[in-house]
């Protein structure tokens, strides 16, 4: 069985999560910022950048393909 989350108003399958890797550098303020952010939310800065960027993207109109979707190539 799939175990589901819910993720900024839709629902992930397990396998959506942690696939991928991302590297980046950010100013020393910037990261200061993310971290309060974090800590207030209490979430990692790895999931606080995810629930930023999905807020970001549904603002925008950016779907965010999920579960079956990213695999049917």
């Amino acid at each position: 069985m799939v175990s589901e989350l819910i993720y900024v108003g839709e629902i992930m399958n397990q396998t959506d999560i942690k696939s991928e890797t991302l590297n980046l550098r950010i100013s020393s303020n910037l990261k200061a910022a993310l971290r309060k952010v974090a800590k207030l939310e209490r979430r990692s800065l790895a999931n606080i950048l995810e629930v930023l960027i999905a807020e970001r993207c549904e603002k925008l109109g950016i779907p965010i393909e999920t579960g079956d979707a990213l695999h049917n190539d």
